[in-house]
């Protein structure tokens, strides 16, 4: 057995090894892949069409119950979900060398932190105007690292719940298990429409590296608990 800082050691290094081979993998992407991409970017683009004609509708919407529901949504999103789930499964796993639990638990914090990532660069990449700030759909501000108000696209909130809910939802195959799960992200995601933080664009896109992050990292959990490393992407 091992010991426990060992364990930690370990599990330090998994994830930068895991991290390097996400961001790289494009590099080994066949061309089937590179089309799976192309059409998602595709899809997504053309959800900046009904950008504004979303945000018209949903504000016509609000009312108590919505408000009570959407609550939820942002808070499911802002992490400290992914931080009890992550805390309790790898402490528990830590403090009775139960390797399955902790693993859960490293998968959980391996996704909050590697899509993280990926939004925090696009956001500043991109520079796009919040909804609340009525510059419009298609204004933004490339290449900044604030303030907010231009730090809309991705949705940082609709990430982190996509990424904490694809990884819980696919800890396990049963149906309404996985539903339940990817629903709290769909709250998430369209809470941030509903407070004008976000277009539909901004979540969609989050809800793509979200899941994909998640999915990636479950992959590579169950293909290494049956012997293979890491399967290739």
């Amino acid at each position: 057995m091992m010991k426990r800082p060992k364990v930690i050691l370990s599990d330090l290094r998994r994830f930068v090894l895991e991290g390097r081979m996400l961001y790289s993998a494009p590099q080994r992407w066949t061309a089937a892949g590179w089309g799976v991409f192309t059409f998602f970017m595709l899809a997504i683009a053309g959800s900046f069409v009904a950008d504004e004609l979303v945000r018209r509708w949903l504000v016509t919407q609000h009312n108590p119950i919505w408000d009570v529901v959407f609550a939820f949504g942002h808070w499911y999103g802002t992490g400290k979900p992914t931080l009890y789930v992550f805390a309790s499964l790898y402490l528990v796993g830590i403090m009775f060398a139960v390797t399955t639990i902790r693993e859960r638990g490293v998968l959980i914090a391996e996704s909050y932190l590697l899509s993280g990532v990926l939004t925090i660069a696009m956001k500043s990449l991109f520079g796009r105007w919040r909804p609340y700030t009525d510059h419009g759909s298609l204004a933004f501000f490339p290449l900044t690292w604030g303030p907010n108000d231009h730090l809309s696209f991705p949705s940082g909130h609709a990430t982190v719940a996509f990424a904490l809910s694809s990884v819980i939802a696919g800890m396990y195959p049963h149906r309404w298990w996985q539903i339940f799960w990817y629903a709290l992200a769909v709250i998430t995601a369209v809470s941030r429409m509903y407070h004008d933080q976000h277009w539909l664009s901004d979540v969609l896109f989050s809800a793509l590296i979200g899941t994909s992050v998640g999915i990636w990292l479950v992959n590579q959990h169950f293909q290494r608990s049956r012997g293979d490393f890491y399967v290739k992407s």
